[in-house]
C-alpha cells in the first residue's frame, strides 16, 4: 500500500491465466438474439438501467440506443467524435457514462436528452508509471459505476484498460478505480485511486454485480469471465460461451446480456446465485 499525500492507493496483481478447458462454464440458457432492426455499428458496451427498466447499448462509432427488455427499440441517437467502448449508469440520477478509447476519457450523458454533458480525461500515468499510452486498439474498453455513500462523490468508477500483449507500449492490462467529482459545481479532475493488474490480456468489459457486491470482467481473447471482490481479490473464473464478447450486463430479472463486436446482442436466462460461490 502506498500513501500519496492524503490519498491511499493499492496495487494488486490478480491471477495467472489457466487453460479454458479447466474452467467451469457460466451457465446461460434460452438464448435470444435481439433483432437490431435499427443497427448499432460494432456494439461495444451495454448496461441495464434500473430506473428506466431498459437496456442501453453503445457502439464503437457512437450509436447509442435504448431498448426494452424484449429488445424493442425505444430511443436512438448518434454521438460524434470519439470511439466509445463501454457504458454504465449512476443509479442515483440515471445519467449514463461512456468510456472513450484513445482519448482515455469518461463522457457524461443526460438521460432525458441523450446529449453529452461533462467529460473528464483520465491520467495517463499512475505512481510514476505510464499506464494509458496513445496506442492503436488499446486503452479503455469497459466501465462500471459502483455506488458508495461513504465516498466523497457517492461512488467511484472502475474502468478496464486493454493491453493486447503485442508490445511494451506503456499500457497496463488492468482495472483502475477512478474518482470523478460528480457532485462538484466545477468540472474538476479525474483521479486514479488504485490499479488492479489482471491476467489474461484483452479485457473487453466490466460490470458491477450489486447483489453480491463484486465485479465481473470479460476477456474476449480468452472467452472468460473473472469475478473479483471490490477489494481486488479474485473469487472465481468461468468460461464464457461464444466469441467477440465486447459488452456484458445483468438485469434485475435474471437475464445476462452479451454485446458482440461482430454485430449482435444476445440475452440469456441466468441464475446469479452461482456468482456467490466464493472460494
Amino acid at each position: 500500500m502506498y500513501k500519496l499525500g492524503a490519498l491511499f492507493v493499492s496495487l494488486f496483481v490478480v491471477g495467472i491465466s489457466e487453460p479454458l478447458s479447466s474452467l467451469p462454464e457460466l451457465i446461460l440458457t434460452h438464448e435470444q438474439k435481439i433483432d437490431l432492426d435499427h443497427p448499432v455499428r460494432e456494439p461495444s458496451g451495454l448496461v441495464w438501467h434500473p430506473l428506466r427498466q431498459s437496456l442501453f447499448i453503445i457502439g464503437d462509432g457512437g450509436d447509442l440506443q435504448e431498448r426494452s427488455r424484449d429488445g424493442k427499440l425505444l430511443r436512438a441517437t448518434h454521438l460524434t467524435n470519439g470511439d466509445r467502448e463501454g457504458i454504465t449508469v449512476d443509479p442515483r440520477n440515471g445519467r449514463l457514462y461512456l468510456a472513450c478509447e484513445g482519448a482515455e476519457a469518461i463522457q457524461e450523458i443526460d438521460i432525458d436528452t441523450l446529449k453529452p454533458l461533462r467529460r473528464w480525461s483520465l491520467p495517463r500515468f499512475f505512481l510514476g508509471r505510464g499506464v494509458m499510452a496513445r496506442a492503436d486498439n488499446e486503452g479503455l474498453e469497459g466501465i462500471t459505476f459502483v455506488p458508495d455513500a461513504s465516498k466523497p462523490h457517492g461512488g467511484t468508477f472502475f474502468v478496464a484498460n486493454q493491453f493486447t500483449g503485442k508490445r511494451n507500449s506503456g499500457e497496463a492490462n488492468a482495472l483502475f478505480e477512478v474518482e470523478i467529482p460528480l457532485l462538484s459545481d466545477s468540472l474538476g479532475q479525474a483521479r486514479i485511486l488504485r490499479q488492479i493488474d489482471l491476467v489474461p490480456h484483452d479485457l473487453a468489459d466490466i460490470c458491477y454485480d450489486a447483489k453480491w457486491q463484486q465485479l465481473l470482467v470479460v476477456s474476449d481473447l480468452e472467452n472468460m469471465i473473472i469475478v473479483l471482490g471490490l477489494d481486488g481479490i479474485e473469487r472465481q473464473r468461468f468460461a464464457l460461451r461464444g466469441r467477440d464478447q465486447e459488452g456484458i450486463a445483468m438485469d434485475d430479472q435474471g437475464h445476462f446480456w452479451i454485446a458482440q463486436d461482430s454485430g449482435g446482442v444476445l440475452r440469456y436466462d441466468f441464475d446469479s446465485s452461482v456468482l456467490d460461490d466464493k472460494p
